[in-house]
């Protein structure tokens, strides 16, 4: 954390993952995010004019946002940050804040980016929780090979909505790890994986981070598996298709010969 000091007193901002947990993230981003806010910053490169940035969005209603965000990344009271000037409040967001809420926008952490780290499986109050299997068969990795079908659609339509991150994707973050992950030799079970999601909220971010870039590892390997498979069947069917003509050609040129001699 880092100290910062309002007036006579001092307060501490949080300025790593690691002192973040998914619970205080989908706070974060339940807020509503003013108009032309998220192109400001990652859309439209600032370009003012285009955006048509009024003085009211610039005094009023971002620093509004942004002091709603300090509140929940700080332990400066409320009625304190009702009294930070607007010019102050924008100079904290773009100082200490900016970077990690903007994170939170786009999904990939642009600050603080060692943390996130490719794993399979998390520790979490003394229990380790493991991804999804791999297995190789005839030296070829399948991804989410103990998955059935339907499960991995289930799975996949959540990972689709959490990544709808400043749409409320973040709120089915926890859900969507409690349903991918298990305790060593653990069967999947709805209602424990509900339960887990309601603790996983607690869990820091840093864990947070590295399972979601490992399990969009997995999806993206899963897929290219599964493309890979589709293409190699479709030329087995191609191949097959032109065996059987090269195969018939003999028979239809007799027939045409014995139908011309008639």
């Amino acid at each position: 954390m880092i100290t910062v000091r309002i007036g006579k007193s001092r307060y501490k901002i949080k300025n790593k993952w690691s002192e973040l947990t998914l619970g205080e993230c989908i706070a974060i981003t339940g807020i509503t995010i003013p108009d032309k806010l998220v192109e400001y910053y990652i859309g439209d490169g600032g370009n003012e004019v285009h955006l048509e940035i009024t003085t009211e969005d610039i005094h009023k209603r971002w620093p509004e946002y942004f002091g709603r965000v300090l509140y929940l990344l700080s332990d400066i009271p409320y009625e304190v940050i009702d009294y930070i000037p607007p010019d102050e409040r924008t100079a904290i967001w773009n100082t200490y804040i900016r970077d990690f809420v903007v994170s939170l926008w786009v999904g990939v952490p642009l600050v603080d980016k060692d943390c996130a780290v490719l794993s399979e499986s998390f520790e979490f109050k003394g229990k380790r929780y493991y991804l999804p299997h791999s297995a190789k068969v005839l030296g070829r990795k399948i991804p989410f090979h103990d998955t059935n079908v339907t499960r991995f659609a289930e799975i996949a339509d959540l990972y689709v909505a959490t990544t709808k991150f400043r749409d409320g994707g973040w709120e089915h973050m926890p859900l969507l790890m409690a349903v991918s992950t298990r305790l060593e030799g653990e069967d999947y079970d709805e209602a424990t994986a509900i339960e887990r999601a309601k603790e996983f909220r607690d869990l820091p971010m840093p864990v947070v981070w590295g399972f979601f870039m490992s399990w969009g590892a997995l999806l993206t390997a899963s897929l290219n598996y599964s493309l890979g498979y589709i293409r190699k069947t479709l030329r087995r069917a191609r191949w097959a298709a032109r065996w059987n003509l090269f195969t018939s050609l003999p028979a239809l040129v007799w027939k045409r010969l014995v139908k011309l001699w008639k």
